[in-house]
């Protein structure tokens, strides 16, 4: 860990020097919006730091319930800094200091419960530099996508509109931490298969994976797409009404990015982590030029759809770079998206009249049961379920 936790050091202060960089050029004629943004990205980054240290240490002996706690601790922090914000109405700049230091609150509970179970060797070991450029370059993208609409939109719409947009798109990537749950519970089995070159077991766990964040997806997503507008007035206000159609489009990243990420992983444990890379490239610049002209064209809206496209074209990007990997992405989320799609049409011909809280239960109970019946990877997992539960009160 001391070769792994040393790098980790280095990086962090090579892209806090680069964002202060940034951040001070880009918004150098902008001192508030210069403050709020560094306010945000720099305990976002100390956060990210100390949460990898315990993250990485129980991904690697296999214990994914303690990563599942601080991610867990993440999002709930992330939701409550931007709950309260909105219940207080605190300054932008305020908003962004806690949501960043609920980063490093999670961080903090992840070295806790890890430093003294891990040995500091001080013996560095160079293997851990193999493909470090391009991990590096994936996690920057990873990092800076999500900040690239509202940075590069401020160029382009007004920043009522801006506002409208940062506020809509708050809600998917806060949703989108669910699915992230899953990824990061099948790691550690995938590089094991990677590694053995166990091709068959590693692409039927991918499968799995990749199902199952599917599901999740589709599940999360479906209740904001079916009724943006309730979901603005509930969380946002009325103020907040012309984001409804922004929340719409960046709903359906929820389920895109769960069917990227698991394509993604199959690369990256796979040995194929630079072709992930590329991808990724590919994908960043595709967002910018999306942001730049769609934004610019179809204001907001545009700008909601730039990162839809980008995620599409990443997906099949990924599915190309696996063997039959189209043919393994249809086979995997077609039932699953077919049950979204009826589900969502059974909303809308007998539904909308109803409450909406207690249609969108109703929703959810056909959807799962749409996808009980057709995908036998979770009738598995239930007969396991129920057999464990069975065997427990024995």
């Amino acid at each position: 860990m001391y070769s792994y936790v040393t790098v980790r050091v280095i990086l962090f202060f090579l892209v806090s020097l680069f964002s202060t960089i940034f951040i001070y050029f880009v918004y150098r004629n902008d001192l508030q919006m210069q403050q709020a943004i560094l306010l945000l990205v720099i305990p976002s980054l100390v956060g990210s730091l100390l949460q990898g240290v315990g993250g990485t240490f129980f991904q690697i002996i296999e214990k994914m319930n303690y990563v599942s706690y601080i991610n867990i601790i993440l999002g709930v922090g992330n939701s409550l800094a931007l709950f309260l914000g909105i219940l207080f109405q605190l300054s932008i700049g305020t908003i962004c200091l806690v949501y960043g230091l609920s980063s490093v609150l999670a961080g903090i509970y992840g070295l806790a419960i890890s430093v003294r179970a891990i040995s500091f060797k001080k013996e560095f070991d160079r293997k851990i530099l193999y493909q470090l450029l391009s991990f590096t370059t994936n996690s920057a993208i990873i990092i800076l996508t999500p900040q690239l609409g509202p940075i590069i939109l401020a160029k382009v719409l007004s920043v009522t509109d801006v506002a409208y947009y940062s506020a809509a798109f708050k809600i998917p990537a806060m949703l989108y931490q669910f699915p992230a749950l899953i990824a990061t519970a099948f790691y550690p089995k995938l590089f094991s298969l990677g590694n053995d070159k166990n091709s068959s077991e590693h692409r039927k766990t991918s499968s799995l994976e990749l199902q199952l964040m599917t599901i999740l997806g589709v599940g999360l997503a479906l209740p904001f797409i079916l009724n943006p507008e309730y979901w603005i007035l509930t969380l946002l206000g009325q103020k907040y009404l012309p984001s409804v159609n922004v929340l719409l489009i960046l709903s359906f990243l929820v389920f895109i990015q769960a069917i990227k990420y698991p394509l993604a992983d199959f690369l990256t444990t796979y040995g194929l982590q630079w072709q992930r890379t590329l991808i990724m490239l590919i994908g960043l610049a595709i967002s910018i030029i999306g942001y730049i002209v769609l934004g610019q064209r179809f204001g907001i809206v545009g700008g909601a759809l730039a990162p839809v496209f980008a995620e599409v074209i990443m997906i099949i990007g990924c599915a190309l770079f696996i063997t039959n990997g189209l043919s393994f992405l249809f086979k995997n989320i077609a039932l699953i998206l077919l049950s979204g799609i009826l589900t969502s049409f059974f909303f809308i011909a007998f539904l909308t009249q109803m409450n909406y809280l207690f249609a969108i239960v109703i929703v959810e109970f056909i959807f799962i049961f749409l996808t009980i019946l057709s995908n036998k990877n979770v009738q598995k997992i239930i007969n396991l379920a129920i057999t464990k539960l069975k065997m427990s009160f024995r």
